[in-house]
This record gives C-alpha cells, structure tokens and sequence, in this order.
C-alpha cells in the first residue's frame, strides 16, 4: 500500500509540474527594429536600387546640428555582412570610439569594368563586366549620396567597404574615379590587385593603386587592405602581391600616402572581416582622440562647456564634417547629461546650466535634461524658470506618454 502511495504522490507531482508549464507562455512578441530595406528611384540609372539603410540609435532624437558619415557596403557581400557592420557601428559609436554613422549595404552591387585575372585565378582569363561603373558612380555622387546628406543629414564623409571578388569596383572607384569616397576599405582582395581592368593603357592594379595612393594624400581619407592568413598561404603570390604593393606605395610616395596592410594569424577568408572592420574603424577614429574624459576637460582651466566645445572643435578640422560632444550615453559619465550631473555635485550651478541647455538644443525632447534643469534652478533658486522647464517637460512627456510624466507632476508640487 505504501508502494501505491508513493506512485500516486509521484504522479500527482509529474501532472502538477506539467499543468505549470503549460501555463508558462510568452504573452507578447514585439520585432527589434535595425535598419530598413529601400528602393531608390535612380533616374540616371534608370532603375530602382535595393538598399538596406541603418541610421544612427539617436538620429530621430538629435537635432539638425548632427552629420553623420555614410559607410558604403557593395555587393552581395554588403547584403550578408549588414547586420555584423551594423552592430559594430552601434557598439563603437555608442562607446564613443567613432562618430555615430550611417551603413548602407547596396544589394545590386555595384557595376564593375571587365577585368584580366593575370592567373590569379585558377583560369586565366577576361572576366564580363557588368553594367557602366562610371554611370554608377554618377548615381552614388549626384543622387543617392545627396539624398541620404539631405533627408538623412550624412556627412560629407563617405567610406566603401568591398570584399573578395566584389572589390573590383572598390579599385576601379580609387583607381579611376577618387572623387566619390573618402575612404576605401578593402578585405580578402590579395589576388585582386595582381589582376589588371580589362581598360586601354591599364596597369595591374598593384601599380594603379599604388599611383592613386600615393597621389591623394593622408587629408583625402584611408586605404585599407586586410587578409586573412589563411589566404596568403594558399597561393604564394597573394602574399608577394601585398608585399609588392606596400614596398611599390612606399617608393612613390614615401610618407605621402594613408595605405594600411593587415595580414591577420589564425584567420580565414570571411571570418577576419570583423577584424579589418575593426583595424580600419581604429585607423579612422583613433581612441586617443574619440574617446576623451569629460571630467578631465571641465577641471581643467576655464568654462567647462568652453572647453569640452573647443575640444570637438578640434576635432572637427581633422575631419570632413562637425563633430560634437556627445549628449547622452549610456552608463558612462561623457556626456554632456552626466557632466551636467557632476557640475551641479559640484556647486558649479551656472556652469551646468549651461552644459544642461546645450543638451537640450542638441535633444529637445530629452526628459532627464529637462528634470536636471529644474534641479539646477532649483539650486540656483530660479523658482520661475524652474516651473517654466518643468511644465515645458511635462507637456512634452505627456505628448510622448513618456514614463516621467509622473516625475515632473511631483516636481512641480515642490
């Protein structure tokens, strides 16, 4: 009897256990919204281009004083390696190690002159071309780049991504029409430029590259080359390629020229793309200079909202497009949010009024900017303005149905 009962308790429990998880369910499903997919009517094209369009975390949050540089990705690599250039962007950018910018993946590609593999490739012959490059990079500089600085505020900052195969267009762009981007970055193209443009009076693209290098300059922007190891060892040549072109930039140009060659250990065709992504990113945004202390630059002399602006002041004559400090970031004391909370710690109350109102312009719907402000009034005893910025929040919260509304109703008891 003793038995049964056990067996009776144990499958009680089985069915209790089981009537509990079937009523564990998910009770909502919301999608995460990245980026979107776009056509593009091109009329000098005469076709519409699919694109798929990431746009910076804020961009609907900051104001019309923001650029951003535009990250072009071409081919169908573009279109696979989206999300991973994406969720590097957002990373770096919100860790303030590069600007916030816009990616765009161009899906159809980019039309590309037939090309000579000079044995590169197993056979040795002329490869097709596809559609007019010249008329395509028309399309990027007179249209979709213009489109995205207008309705999207892109800067006049542009860098190309290619990878494998799908680089000739990047070096036909460098090679015969460096006036569309700024930077070039080039992944698992070792056996590309061994090869020659299928073009009268073309060179191999080790020299022709070479030539464009050395005749642009460090201020026009970056040219990129990594490569796995995995690569090079396969095929001899592609190693002495790369060699080839280091030591053929270095004799034309000497110091003239911004050329970097990574060759990664350990690493393989596509899975070392993140890492020439990330070299390039380093190269372009050194942390030295992207990354500073809020804290360091408001003790140092002078007015702490002068010197955090001359700072990025600078920084912008470096750089083809404005950069400004950063309004809010998460869990970090830089940015002009949390420097506005030190300044007020400090009973430096003017100082963070100002830090807090330039905020403010920056993201005039920023709820905590306006319930700093009110703390800052309500030390500086400003009950006047302090209403003021409290009802000016409150009605923007309850406009947005912003979970501070109760937070400003409170406030404005006091």
């Amino acid at each position: 009897m003793k038995i049964f009962d056990l067996l009776k308790s144990l499958i009680m429990a089985v069915f209790i256990g089981t009537m509990h998880h079937a009523q564990a369910r998910i009770t909502s499903e919301q999608p995460i919204h990245i980026a979107n997919t776009i056509q593009f009517d091109s009329k000098i094209l005469n076709k519409e281009i699919s694109m798929n369009l990431y746009l910076p975390q804020m961009h609907e949050h900051h104001s019309d004083d923001f650029r951003y540089p535009i990250i072009f990705f071409n081919g169908s690599h573009g279109h696979q390696f989206f999300h991973m250039t994406t969720g590097l962007v957002k990373h770096l950018s919100s860790v303030n190690r590069m600007p916030d910018s816009i990616v765009v993946s161009l899906n159809q590609g980019g039309d590309f002159p037939a090309f000579d593999t000079q044995a590169m490739w197993p056979v040795d012959v002329v490869r097709k071309g596809k559609g007019d490059p010249e008329q395509y990079l028309d399309f990027l500089s007179q249209e979709l780049i213009p489109y995205l600085q207008t309705h999207y505020r892109g800067a006049k900052h542009t860098s190309l991504v290619s990878v494998s195969a799908n680089a000739v267009f990047g070096l036909y762009a460098l090679t015969r029409r460096d006036d569309v981007f700024n930077d070039y970055i080039f992944h698992a193209t070792a056996d590309m430029i061994g090869m020659r443009l299928d073009l009268p009076n073309a060179k191999t693209l080790i020299d022709e590259v070479a030539e464009a290098v050395a005749t642009r300059g460090k201020e026009k922007g970056i040219v990129v080359f990594g490569e796995a190891d995995d690569d090079l060892i396969s095929d001899k040549r592609y190693d002495d390629n790369l060699n080839k072109l280091k030591h053929t930039v270095v004799f034309k140009a000497q110091q003239n020229h911004a050329l970097y060659i990574h060759a990664y250990k350990n690493e393989r065709h596509y899975d070392a793309l993140i890492k020439t992504l990330l070299s390039s990113f380093e190269t372009l945004y050194p942390e030295a200079l992207w990354a500073p202390k809020y804290r360091s630059l408001v003790t140092q002399p002078g007015n702490a909202l002068e010197n955090i602006e001359q700072y990025y002041q600078d920084l912008s004559k470096s750089y083809s497009f404005p950069v400004l400090p950063t309004p809010e970031r998460w869990n970090s004391v830089n940015s002009l949010r949390s420097i506005g909370r030190y300044l007020l710690r400090e009973e430096r109350t003017d100082e963070a009024e100002q830090v807090i109102s330039r905020l403010l312009e920056y993201m005039p719907q920023h709820m905590g900017a306006h319930l700093i402000l009110s703390d800052i009034y309500l030390a500086q005893n400003k009950p006047t303005q302090r209403k003021k910025i409290l009802e000016k929040g409150l009605q923007i919260a309850t406009k947005r149905q912003h979970p501070s509304i109760a937070q400003f109703k409170e406030a404005l008891k006091l």
